[in-house]
């Protein structure tokens, strides 16, 4: 069967009907892997298909242009080099395990499996990069190959039998795996300490919108591509064969910072407690926009949001008053399939809000306001499968109007994200179902 397109290491959105990043498929693969791998050996094929595709660079290339996109500046060549090495050789191993799992040649597979467990054992070390500048931005490449030694070792431990590898071998695996984790989550914990540390003095230095987020997408890459994974690694679920549901909520876009009820600029643990949404917060179901009715010397502009949760409104902003400057509204359906959801923020400001439009993983679109002439702010957030955004909000008005002269305009829009377990879980259903048809 020919290979199809794919996009970033894994297929094109015209296969699954979302947009996905490898590391999060990879993730979330391993977090439902239970109710979707019954197969021998799909399991690490399709971690092998979506870390190396055939016509693109491996996911670690791929987390190698990131960091260099967050830090600023190039890697250094002669360090990522021998890196490059392992990972190739890493790559040409789990291949062909792969292969011969998915042949079912059981020969074959108990030569290649004395070989390759020695092999893996310590091998993560390599990435732990300890003293080195950018330690802690590569910890996501550590946790990529964490995950491919993982999906060996559970293959071994739950198929291994079909190939007649034998039992003693088999609670070998147990036994390295849970080794395995240990060592891997007491790695991660310390980058965790590493990163909230940076993230709080960096809060705490406060700055411009545009400031605060550059340092909530620096964030969601290590919560989501590391510090996720103190989650993900259960032993207990991984032997048992149980789904790991994930809790993450991050702050994810402010559009202008928000005011305080006194009328002064937020400060960033403000902020960030404002927009993040509580891990069990409900599904956004639709939003309602609002805007002034009529242009005047200030044009249309955004004034209001009513955010409807499943079971729970909240109202925000400015949406009229008798005598008063009066408002349109659009209405954004984000429930109209299953999967329906919000994904996509973009917005213009210069003061105030001035253009603000969201947008569902279906494309459905509302847009309020204008654009202005003249200098602005720009701000978007556009969110792959499985993330949703899962709350809004919108700075009071009452106190924009006494102390910022808003004139009822929208002061600043602030989104925060939520993982979403069912999202997830269909992605990890809709990976293997694809991968388990190409050859």
């Amino acid at each position: 069967m020919p290979e199809l397109l794919l996009k970033n290491g894994v297929p094109a959105r015209v296969e699954l009907g979302f947009d996905v990043d490898p590391l999060d498929a990879a993730r979330d693969i391993l977090a439902f892997f239970a109710g979707f791998v019954p197969v021998v050996g799909s399991l690490l094929k399709t971690l092998v298909k979506t870390f190396w595709p055939k016509d693109a660079p491996d996911v670690w290339a791929q987390i190698k242009q990131e960091v260099q996109t967050l830090v600023g500046e190039e890697i250094d060549q002669s360090q990522w080099g021998v890196l490059q090495g392992k990972i190739a050789e890493c790559g040409d191993k789990v291949r062909s395990f792969s292969e011969v799992l998915n042949a079912g040649d059981k020969e074959q597979a108990q030569k290649l499996y004395n070989t390759y467990t020695a092999y893996f054992i310590g091998l993560e070390k390599n990435f732990e990069l300890k003293g080195h500048r950018y330690e802690y931005f590569f910890s996501p490449a550590y946790c990529a190959l964490v995950n491919i030694i993982i999906a060996f070792r559970l293959e071994v431990i739950h198929n291994g039998a079909k190939v007649s590898i034998s039992d003693g071998n088999i609670e070998y695996e147990k036994r390295a795996l849970r080794d395995l984790i240990d060592c891997s989550k007491k790695y991660i914990s310390s980058v965790k300490i590493k990163h909230d540390d940076y993230i709080k003095k960096s809060l705490e230095t406060g700055g411009s919108a545009d400031y605060y987020n550059s340092l909530f997408k620096v964030n969601h890459f290590f919560q989501a591509g590391a510090i996720v994974y103190l989650q993900i690694w259960n032993i207990e679920a991984f032997l048992e064969k149980k789904d790991i549901e994930v809790d993450l909520a991050l702050p994810g876009l402010i559009i202008q910072i928000p005011w305080s009820d006194g009328g002064d600029n937020m400060k960033g643990p403000a902020i960030c407690q404002s927009i993040t949404p509580a891990l069990k917060d409900n599904k956004i179901k639709s939003v309602t926009l609002g805007e002034s009715a009529e242009s005047d010397t200030y044009h249309v502009r955004p004034t209001g949001l009513m955010v409807c949760y499943e079971n729970h409104k909240d109202q925000m902003g400015y949406f009229g008053r008798p005598r008063d400057m009066q408002v349109r509204e659009k209405v954004l359906d984000c429930s109209t399939t299953k999967w329906d959801h919000l994904s996509k923020i973009s917005g213009n400001s210069s003061g105030f809000v001035d253009l603000l439009e969201l947008t569902t993983n279906e494309g459905k679109s509302v847009t309020i306001g204008h654009n202005r002439s003249g200098p602005m702010n720009t701000a978007s957030l556009e969110l792959k499968w499985p993330y949703r955004v899962g709350k809004i909000y919108v700075p009071d008005d009452d106190v924009g109007y006494r102390y910022r002269h808003s004139g009822h305009q929208m002061g600043a829009a602030g989104f925060g994200i939520v993982y979403d377990n069912d999202l997830a879980r269909e992605t990890a259903k809709r990976l293997v179902s694809y991968f388990s048809k190409i050859d």
